[in-house]
C-alpha cells in the first residue's frame, strides 16, 4: 500500500520516482507518484516532491493531470494525480508513424494550451516531451513536473546543468541559461515536429551530436504541414526573446481550420503533395518492413541508430536494428555496422546475444539478433534500488564470463554500462556491439568512447582501448548495481573526466570481498588489472567469491624528475614539487577540461549579461564559474606533474585561460563583451582544435596540398588584428608550412584526420571564418 491506495500496475518509472496506477477504498483510478526506495532518504529528494506538489497546485486546466491528493512528509512519500487513460505520445509515434490531419491539430493546439496555463500559473515546465504528452481519446494532457519550477524559485538543479531531454532542450539551455517559458515554447515546438513526421527533429548518433545540432539551429521542417511550419520556425527561435509566448501560439493555432484533414506536405523540395491516406481509425499505415522483418514497436536508441522488436516471416519476434538516417559520410555508418557484425559472428556465449540474419548494404542496412525479454540493469536499479548480494555475485561472474568469451574472439566491446546489460530471469546478457571493434582492425574513432562515469582513464586519455577496458566498465557496472549509484558520479561530462582521470572511486557501502574486486579492476593501469577470465572463475561458484588467482604485477617506481633550478620563494614552484614527491599527475586532457567549461559559462555569462534586468545574477553566477576555470586551468598548468614545465603547450594554455579570466572579470565589473570580443570567444576554442590537429601526427602518405591548404586558410585567418588571438592559442606552428610537412612523416591515421577536417571546417564556417 502506498498511503491508502493500492498500486495494480506499474505505468512509469523515471529518473526519481514511479507511477502507479493505483485504486483508492472506493475503487477509484488515480496515478500515484512515489520516489524510488533509495532516493526517500537521499538529501534534497523530499524538496523536490514538495516541489512538485506546490507547482502542479498552481495550475488549473484540463490539459494537465491535477493533484488529487498528497503526503510528502509519510514514510513513503507520494503524490496523487488524476489518471489518464491514454498512451503517451511517444509510444503513439513509434508505434504508428507520423500523426496528420485533424489529429495533430488537436494535439499541437491542446499542449499550447496546457502551456499557456502553466506558464499563466507562473510555472516553467522544463520537460515537455513526447513522453510527457499522454493523449486521452485524443486530447493530449501534459504529465510529470518533477523538473518543474516557478518562474523565480531558487533552483535544485546546479545552474548550467541539464534539466529535461537532450533532444527537446533549448539552446539557451545547453549553454547555461536558466529555463524560462521560452524554453517550454521550444520543447512545444520539437514535440509537434515529432509528432507530425514521426521523428525527432534533432536526431542524431549520440547526445553530443544533437546538442550540436540545437545550438546551430540544424533542423529541416520539410516534413511538417505547411500550415504549421511558420509557427514551428518561430518557436523554434535561437533567440529566446524571438519565440512566441505560449498565449500567442494559442492565439495563432485556433487560426487554423480544425477540418484541415487534408493539410499539405513538402519534402523541401519539389511540388507539396499529399500526407496519404490515413487508416480507419485516423492513424496512419504502421511501420514498414525492414527486409523481410515487420517492425512492431521501437525498443531503444543508440549512438548508431534504433533497435525494432519485429516478427519475422516464420513468426519468429527478433531485434533489429537500424542506421539513423543523419549519420554523416565521414561517420563510415555501413563500416562500423560491418564491424559490429563481424564482432558478433565470432563470439559464442550464452551471456552475449548472438547474430540472427543481416544486411549491411540493404537500403536500409540492417542486422538482426536474438530478442531478448527482459530488462536491463540500469532500468532495474532505478525501479528496485541496489541489487542483494546473491544477484549481485550472480551478475558479477555472469557478465565476466560474457566479457571472456568477447575477448577470447579477439574482440572488445568497449561500452560496458548498466544500459548494456539485459537481465533475463536475473541472468545477464550482454548487448548493443555498435561501438565494439576487433584486435588489430583499423580505428574507425578517436579520442574517448562509451558512456560516461564507464569509460577507462587510458581511452579519455586517446590511448587505444584493449580487454582492460571492458574490465573498467565490468567493475564500474557491478559498482552501479550494488550501490545504484556511480563509482564516478559526476554532473557533466567535463567532471566525468576529471574524476575518472584524478578521482577515486565511490565504492562505500559495498562488502570488503567484492569491493577488493572492483578496486583490482578500476585500477588506474590497465596493466593491473586483472583479466575477464580470472574474474569469470572467482565468481565461479554461487554466493562467494575465490582468492586472487595470481599476485598483481607491483607498478616500478617511476624514477624522479631531474632537479631544476627554480627560485624558493615561488609558491607556484613550490606547488608543482609538492605534486611530483606525491606521484599525482595533471594531464593536458585534464587542462583542457578546464578551459572548455570556462568557455561555455564566459558564453553563457554574455548571454545573461545581453537580456540584463534580473538576469545580471545568473551573469555574475556564470563569470564567476568561468574565472573559477579558468584559474583553475592555471593552477593546473602551473603545478601538474602531466604537463611540461615548459614550451609551447604550456604558455598556449597560460595565454586562453589568461584571455578567459580577463573576459569574466570585466562581466563581473559590468563591462559587457564588444561582440567582436565574445566572437574571439568563440573562435579561440575553434583555433585551439586547429593548434592541436597541426601538432598531430599525419600518415605518411596523406595528400600534402590537402594539409598545406588547411595551413593557408589558417594563416589567413590569423593576419591582421587576429595577431594578439593568435598569440593566445599558440598559432605560429601553424603558420610554419614545413612542420606539417615533416609530420607527414610519422604516424597517424588518415581517416581520423578526415573527420577531423570535416568538423573543423564546419564550426569555423559557422563561426564566420569563411
Amino acid at each position: 500500500m502506498i498511503g491508502p491506495y493500492r498500486p495494480v500496475e506499474l505505468i512509469g518509472s523515471g529518473g526519481m520516482g514511479q507511477v502507479f496506477r493505483a485504486r483508492d477504498p472506493r475503487g477509484g483510478t488515480f496515478a500515484v507518484k512515489t520516489l524510488h526506495p533509495h532516493l526517500v532518504d537521499a538529501p534534497g529528494s523530499r524538496a523536490r516532491l514538495r516541489r512538485e506538489v506546490e507547482t502542479m497546485g498552481r495550475v488549473t486546466s484540463p490539459r494537465v493531470a491535477e493533484i488529487v491528493e498528497f503526503d510528502v512528509d509519510a514514510r513513503v512519500p507520494y503524490i496523487v494525480t488524476r489518471h489518464v487513460e491514454g498512451r503517451p505520445l511517444l509510444d503513439e509515434v513509434r508505434g504508428a508513424g507520423a500523426i496528420t490531419g485533424a489529429a495533430l491539430w488537436r494535439i499541437a493546439v491542446g499542449t499550447a494550451e496546457a502551456i499557456e496555463a502553466v506558464h499563466r500559473a507562473g510555472v516553467v515546465h522544463r520537460d515537455i516531451k513526447p513522453g510527457n504528452v499522454l493523449l486521452e481519446a485524443g486530447e493530449p494532457v501534459v504529465i510529470d513536473f518533477g523538473i518543474s519550477q516557478g518562474v523565480d524559485d531558487t533552483r535544485l538543479t546546479h545552474t548550467g546543468g541539464r534539466s529535461g531531454t537532450w533532444r527537446y532542450l533549448a539552446p539557451e539551455l545547453l549553454e547555461g541559461a536558466d529555463a524560462g517559458p521560452p524554453a517550454d515554447v521550444f520543447a512545444w515546438a520539437a514535440t509537434i515536429a515529432f509528432a507530425a513526421t514521426g521523428a525527432d527533429l534533432y536526431d542524431a548518433p549520440n547526445d553530443a551530436a544533437v546538442c550540436v545540432r540545437i545550438i546551430r539551429g540544424d533542423h529541416d521542417l520539410g516534413g511538417v504541414p505547411d500550415e504549421l511550419r511558420p509557427l514551428l520556425a518561430d518557436a523554434l527561435a535561437a533567440d529566446p526573446s524571438a519565440r512566441p509566448s505560449a498565449e500567442a501560439l494559442v492565439k495563432r493555432l485556433r487560426a487554423l481550420r480544425p477540418d484541415s484533414a487534408g493539410l499539405r506536405v513538402s519534402s523541401g523540395s519539389g511540388p507539396a503533395v499529399s500526407a496519404g491516406a490515413p487508416a480507419p481509425d485516423g492513424r496512419p499505415r504502421p511501420l514498414a518492413p525492414i527486409g523481410p522483418y515487420r517492425p512492431l514497436q521501437r525498443l531503444g536508441r543508440g549512438g548508431m541508430g534504433d533497435v525494432f522488436l519485429a516478427r519475422a516471416d516464420d513468426g519468429r519476434m527478433v531485434a533489429i536494428k537500424t542506421l539513423h538516417p543523419f549519420l554523416p559520410a565521414e561517420f563510415q555508418a555501413r563500416d562500423r555496422l560491418r564491424r559490429e557484425v563481424e564482432a558478433m559472428r565470432r563470439i559464442r556465449s550464452a551471456r552475449v546475444v548472438e547474430l540472427v540474419d543481416h544486411d549491411v548494404d540493404g537500403d536500409p542496412p540492417y542486422i538482426v539478433t536474438r530478442y531478448v525479454e527482459g530488462t536491463s540493469l540500469l532500468e532495474t536499479v532505478k525501479a528496485r534500488g541496489a541489487l542483494p548480494r546473491d544477484g549481485l555475485l550472480r551478475l558479477a561472474g555472469g557478465l565476466a564470463g560474457a566479457l571472456a568469451a568477447v575477448h577470447d574472439a579477439d574482440s572488445v566491446h568497449r561500452d560496458v554500462n548498466p544500459g548494456n546489460v539485459m537481465l533475463v530471469a536475473g541472468e545477464p546478457v550482454l548487448i548493443d556491439f555498435g561501438i565494439a571493434y576487433l584486435a588489430g582492425a583499423s580505428r574507425l574513432t578517436h579520442g574517448p568512447v562509451g558512456t560516461p562515469g564507464y569509460v577507462s582513464p587510458e581511452v579519455l586519455e586517446g590511448r587505444p582501448a584493449g580487454p582492460p577496458t571492458d574490465v573498467f566498465g565490468w567493475a564500474a557496472t557491478i559498482a552501479y548495481a550494488a550501490t545504484a549509484r556511480r563509482a564516478y558520479e559526476a554532473t557533466s561530462p567535463a567532471a566525468f573526466v576529471r574524476r575518472v582521470l584524478t578521482g577515486t572511486p565511490d565504492l562505500a557501502g559495498i562488502d570488503p570481498d567484492l569491493r577488493e574486486v572492483l578496486e583490482d579492476a578500476l585500477a588506474r593501469d590497465p596493466a593491473h588489472r586483472p583479466d575477464a577470465a580470472e574474474l569469470a572463475a572467482r565468481f565461479a561458484n554461487p554466493g562467494s567469491i575465490a582468492p586472487r588467482l595470481r599476485l598483481r604485477p607491483v607498478p616500478k617506481p617511476e624514477p624522479p624528475p631531474p632537479p631544476r633550478p627554480e627560485p624558493p620563494a615561488d609558491p607556484v614552484v613550490a606547488g608543482r614539487a609538492a605534486f611530483a614527491r606525491a606521484g599525482f599527475a595533471l594531464t593536458v586532457p585534464v587542462i583542457e577540461v578546464s578551459l572548455a567549461e570556462a568557455k561555455r559559462e564566459l558564453v553563457a555569462a554574455e548571454r545573461g549579461h545581453a537580456i540584463g534586468g534580473s538576469w545580471s545574477d545568473h551573469t555574475a553566477g556564470h563569470a564567476r564559474k568561468a574565472l573559477d576555470a579558468a584559474t583553475r586551468a592555471a593552477n593546473d598548468a602551473r603545478t601538474g606533474t602531466g604537463v611540461p614545465a615548459n614550451g609551447p603547450r604550456l604558455t598556449e594554455i597560460h595565454r586562453a585561460a589568461g584571455l578567459y579570466a580577463r573576459h569574466a572579470q570585466g562581466l563581473l565589473q559590468g563591462r559587457p563583451l564588444m561582440p567582436g570580443q565574445l566572437a574571439d570567444v568563440r573562435r579561440a576554442a575553434a583555433l585551439l582544435g586547429a593548434a592541436r590537429f597541426t601538432r598531430a601526427r599525419f600518415k605518411e602518405g596523406y595528400d600534402p596540398a590537402e594539409v598545406d591548404g588547411f595551413v593557408a586558410r589558417a594563416r589567413d585567418w590569423l593576419t591582421g588584428d587576429r595577431r594578439g588571438l593568435a598569440e593566445v592559442i599558440g598559432a605560429d606552428d601553424v603558420r610554419a608550412r614545413s612542420f606539417t610537412l615533416r609530420r607527414l612523416r610519422e604516424t597517424y591515421d588518415k581517416d581520423e584526420v578526415d573527420a577531423f577536417l570535416a568538423a573543423l571546417e564546419t564550426e569555423l564556417r559557422r563561426t564566420g571564418y569563411f
